[in-house]
């Protein structure tokens, strides 16, 4: 009843915590109006919808179903995707690594269409992309269901570290920081075992 005003500015989750450098002005700016119950309404355009899923099925280390659903969805949005554009924002907000891997498996999962040349377009080196091909290829319909169901019953830490399910799969989210953010993270880690 009445007016609604919902504003969602900047996100943590959209960005990883600030690890990624998302323009969320240029974000704001391509945005594209929605009507929702009658009232106008603001959505970023399919290209950051692909953007932001991928960077969030990577914030749940790309066992979750739902979010890779979520890519699937946003790859059937009506009209085309630029990729072109995605590739310039992509590269923007350093997220490369990231949008190819989940779309790797989102394709893999869910047969979704891809283009052929994605390592090209993202500027993804032969090695870095055989890693994360070879990471993929180990997933699975049932990794990814025992892992979302782990989460839900509240045993992650457990289902992270189950070897024998999940196999090198664990390391997919790993194979896609940028080496300086795996050292951050290193020392993050480190800094905290000592104390």
């Amino acid at each position: 009843k009445g007016n609604c005003e919902i504003n969602f500015g900047e996100h943590h989750d959209v960005n990883l915590d600030g690890a990624l450098p998302v323009c969320f002005p240029e974000l704001w700016s391509d945005a594209e109006p929605l009507e929702v119950l009658g009232e106008p309404a603001w959505v970023p355009c399919r290209e950051d919808t692909l953007i932001i899923a991928c960077i969030n099925s990577h914030r749940k280390r790309y066992f979750h179903l739902r979010q890779l659903y979520a890519i699937c969805e946003a790859l059937r949005l009506e009209g085309e995707i630029d990729w072109s554009v995605v590739e310039a924002k992509a590269r923007r907000y350093e997220c490369c690594f990231q949008v190819y891997a989940a779309l790797l498996v989102t394709g893999q999962m869910l047969g979704c269409t891809i283009p052929a040349d994605l390592e090209t377009r993202l500027s993804i080196s032969w090695l870095r992309s055989a890693v994360i091909r070879h990471l993929v290829a180990h997933l699975s319909y049932s990794s990814i269901e025992s892992r979302t169901l782990r989460i839900r019953g509240g045993a992650a830490e457990m289902g992270l570290f189950d070897r024998e399910k999940y196999g090198p799969s664990v390391l997919l989210p790993i194979a896609t920081f940028t080496l300086s953010r795996l050292f951050r993270r290193t020392r993050l880690l480190l800094g905290k075992h000592h104390h």
